[in-house]
């Protein structure tokens, strides 16, 4: 049988057990009436006229504000037919000569008028472009018209004189010299037409594709792992005739085809619109990133469903994911609409922040200023992190293997490991990449924190688990510490080509470089006592003494490091909180000690955490 129908014929049942019955119906019912809510909430955002459409157009730069909008076209703007009403009664006051009122259209009015004398006061002096002096000849005439008064060059110097380079200032002074000082007054209504409403469906389609592969895909796999393995349902499924790589494509096909079955209609929608009125290009990038990171937290969150479901409940399991997903979707819209030049890079590391920041590109959200990075060449970073994401989906695909099918005692082999080490540092690296030789401490010792939670994954994804009893397993400590120092040390190497020489003062004074050979020793043994042995309560409060102690380090790192580099900054103490208390420079000298090993001793000897038991 051909691989193409192999994979076909390992789907099959899992995507038949979803949509059996009347699921598919509901579901296919449920794409279609998702996909009608956003063309109709796009229409209703784009041509709307209450305050909260007119203010998201505002904040996605489709519309200009309406003060913004009332000094260009010098026009006072109503939100109904009764303050147009006041608006216009008080204009007539005002050219009867009648005293003005005290109400709020009043008020406006006056402010109105005020602002536009001032305008034309100013440009009646100075020495305007040549191109525009026209305009201020019909300003000094309009003014001496309002006034009914000669105004004589230079007899009015109201601070600086008229912004003549300012395309806003001058496009408010014609408003109110083709007024003649009078406004006009209007009753709101939306700027955009017909094919901004498709535009907003098409931002929102890309939004709800975003939430469905991005957020209820890994959430909802995840929580079908966490129950499979709490209600022990894997084990007949693993004894079936299923290989145990087709065993995993089958348990992900299941989550995937409910989630298709909703964006299918959705990515039409985006498709289309992004072809009338957008980027079809950026398009397709988002789809593509989408997918790519969709399909890697998908994996992530069925590797996580697999460990916790068996002493978590589903229920927890589904809210913790949703949780942390809900969370880094959010940083990831943040990123990308406050994106500069400087923080581009995390598009590779971030899905959601990639995707948001290719939907602001394909229908053009932010308009033509710093918002969403549209000045920014994004596209590496992108490419990267789709890239990225694909290697880390295809080991995690590997590693669900290997753990459902209970075909090997470590979930992902030394090879495997080495490429998902290389995949995260190109990864970390492109999202934070050196600035200069002064401030290398941010590139290296930073990319070297962040890479330790990944690399931590990984050494667990390589210990030895199977179904031998906990109290009976034995740990190579010593090669796999080694290979994580290995990775740790290629990172390093591939840090020092991309800086100057002697840039990395890590290595420049002794105590740096214990304190970061302390916390990359105590990051592998604290990883492997998480994966191979059972945790208690006590085990679980050491643990987290155990990371107090690490972040502890790695800032006496960053200090030490930075010591050594200003040659006449005062060294730092050995122990940083010797210099709060002598007392607490004592517990963390003890601590230094204690908690490697405690943490070897756990490993070295799994009986003392894990007895075992006679039945």
């Amino acid at each position: 049988m051909s691989r193409r129908l192999s994979i076909r014929s390992a789907a099959r049942p899992f995507v038949a057990r979803a949509l059996r019955g009347p699921r598919g119906r509901r579901l296919l019912a449920l794409s279609v009436l998702l996909t009608a809510m956003s063309g109709l909430l796009g229409v209703w955002l784009a041509l709307g006229t209450g305050e909260f459409e007119r203010e998201l157009r505002t904040a996605f730069s489709l519309e200009e504000n309406t003060f913004r909008q009332e000094q260009a076209r010098f026009v006072l703007i109503a939100d109904s037919a009764d303050e147009a009403a006041a608006l216009r009664t008080a204009l007539q006051r005002r050219a009867a000569g009648l005293p003005p009122g005290y109400d709020d259209a009043a008020n406006r009015v006056q402010n109105m008028l005020d602002t536009a004398e001032l305008r034309l006061r100013q440009a009646a002096v100075g020495e305007p472009p040549r191109g525009l002096r026209e305009l201020q000849v019909a300003a000094v005439r309009t003014l001496e018209t309002w006034t009914k008064s000669h105004v004589p060059s230079g007899s009015y110097r109201a601070g600086d004189y008229f912004a003549w380079y300012d395309a806003d200032e001058v496009r408010a002074l014609r408003s109110v010299v083709a007024r003649e000082m009078t406004p006009a007054v209007e009753i709101y209504a939306s700027p955009l037409g017909p094919l901004d409403a498709l535009r907003m469906a098409g931002v929102l389609a890309g939004g709800a594709l975003m939430m469905l592969l991005l957020l209820a895909a890994p959430v909802l796999a995840g929580t079908q792992m966490a129950q499979e393995t709490h209600e022990n349902t894997l084990q007949p499924l693993a004894g079936s005739a299923l290989r145990a790589q087709e065993l995993a494509i089958g348990l992900t096909a299941g989550p995937l085809a409910v989630v298709g079955v909703l964006a299918a209609p959705q990515l039409l929608l985006l498709l289309a619109a992004a072809a009338a009125v957008g980027h079809v290009g950026s398009a397709l990038a988002l789809v593509a990133v989408t997918m790519a990171g969709g399909a890697f937290l998908l994996l992530l969150a069925q590797l996580a469903g697999l460990a916790l479901g068996k002493v978590r409940s589903p229920g927890l399991v589904a809210g913790g994911l949703a949780g942390i997903l809900s969370i880094l979707g959010g940083i990831g819209v943040a990123l990308a609409a406050e994106m500069s030049q400087r923080t581009a890079g995390t598009l590779a590391l971030l899905p959601q922040a990639a995707a948001s920041h290719s939907l602001a590109q394909a229908f053009g959200l932010g308009g033509e200023g710093p918002a969403f990075g549209a000045e920014i060449d994004t596209t590496m970073p992108v490419i990267v992190g789709a890239l990225g994401m694909l290697t880390l989906a295809y080991l995690g695909l590997r590693a669900l293997a290997r753990r459902v099918g209970n075909t090997d005692m470590v979930t992902l082999r030394g090879g495997e490991a080495l490429v998902g080490a290389i995949a995260a540092m190109v990864l970390v690296t492109t999202a934070n990449p050196p600035l200069d030789e002064w401030r290398s401490e941010e590139f290296y010792l930073l990319n070297l924190g962040m890479l330790s939670i990944p690399l931590a994954i990984l050494l667990m994804m390589r210990a030895p688990t199977g179904d031998v009893p906990p109290a009976l397993r034995r740990t190579p400590v010593g090669p796999l510490v080694g290979e994580f120092m290995a990775w740790a040390a290629l990172y390093l190497a591939l840090a020092a080509t991309m800086l100057p020489h002697g840039a990395m003062h890590v290595f420049g004074h002794p105590v740096a470089f214990l304190h970061a050979l302390w916390f990359l020793v105590v990051t592998a043994l604290l990883s492997l006592r998480v994966a191979v042995a059972p945790m208690t309560f006590a085990s679980r409060l050491w643990t987290m003494v155990c990371m107090a102690m690490l972040a502890i380090a790695f800032g006496e790192t960053a200090v030490w490091s930075r010591s050594a580099q200003n040659l006449y900054a005062s060294h730092p103490a050995v122990f940083a909180l010797s210099e709060l208390s002598p007392l607490l420079g004592f517990v963390q000298a003890a601590l230094t000690i204690a908690v490697p090993w405690t943490l070897l001793r756990a490993l070295r000897r799994p009986a003392s955490v894990a007895p075992v038991t006679v039945e």
